[in-house]
């Protein structure tokens, strides 16, 4: 089976365009995404896997046939795998985690921080405080410790990319709470990238716009309307595909990206945006 026929299914188009050719820019490197069995994360880990790197993913239980699904892809091509189902919302997971993927495949040279969660409400007086607490614990604790646990491994020219969003830009009215997250990752990235500049490891985001993932339905429960006008209100006057995405990875990974740190990169069709 050729590549071209393995993203000839609907379900792979999504996700990694069929004209999209590699060329070996992430050969030899060891990615690690979380959330990388859906939506951008898999997009990403499909990516990675094109330009030749070994795939780490982690996997929520609601998400393991589709993370199976997306590691039976990589490993058709060639490349290996490993599928985690790991709770991250805690320091010693995150720690415990690291080492185990550091064990399967000896190094991690980029970690992309990419799981996220929302429960969109109208009004801040809804947002019960367990959710508050829920969304930074799932959105922002493993952004740090796992970037912590594997700082002290990585060399020059490995890199961390942290998945925001352009609600951090925006501030969406439903989404408080999550929006406050995707804004401290942008300040974690600019901070972090000053930290360590000097030694050859950047830091970098992406922060996609209108994007058509299993996140997106969240809205049903607030305003089904949201989700049926997705994309409508920007330049482009469509929603994005996390196909669309995965190339910006790409850049920021390899050494495209050589000359930039402490960046984020904008996917959302054309919204104009500060920062």
């Amino acid at each position: 089976m050729s590549i071209s026929d393995l993203r000839s299914v609907e379900e792979v188009k999504n996700f990694i365009r069929e004209d999209y050719q590699g060329t070996g820019k992430l050969a030899g490197k060891v990615v690690l995404v979380t959330g990388g069995g859906t939506g951008i994360g898999r997009a990403i880990s499909f990516h990675a896997a094109i330009e030749g790197a070994d795939v780490a993913i982690t996997s929520h239980s609601s998400s393991g046939e589709q993370a199976a699904s997306a590691k039976e892809w990589i490993e058709k091509i060639g490349r290996k795998c490993n599928v985690y189902q790991v709770d991250l919302g805690g320091k010693d997971a995150c720690y415990k985690f690291a080492q185990d993927v550091l064990n399967d495949f000896g190094k991690v040279n980029i970690l992309v921080s990419n799981a996220g969660a929302q429960w969109p409400k109208n009004n801040l007086v809804d947002i019960p405080d367990e959710q508050w607490t829920k969304t930074f614990n799932i959105n922002l604790d493993p952004m740090f410790y796992l970037s912590k646990a594997l700082l002290p491994q990585f060399q020059k020219d490995d890199s961390i990319i942290n998945v925001t969003s352009v609600n951090a830009y925006i501030g969406v009215k439903e989404l408080v709470d999550y929006s406050s997250t995707k804004g401290a990752m942008v300040s974690f990235t600019r901070a972090l990238s000053n930290q360590i500049a000097h030694t050859g490891v950047r830091v970098n985001a992406i922060a996609p716009g209108p994007i058509l993932t299993p996140i997106q339905h969240t809205w049903n429960d607030v305003d089904k309307s949201k989700l049926d006008d997705l994309g409508k209100d920007v330049p482009m006057l469509r929603y994005g595909l996390p196909s669309e995405v995965g190339p910006s990875f790409v850049f920021l990974a390899s050494k495209d990206g050589s000359y930039i740190t402490g960046q984020t990169i904008h996917v959302n069709g054309g919204m104009m945006v500060g920062g």
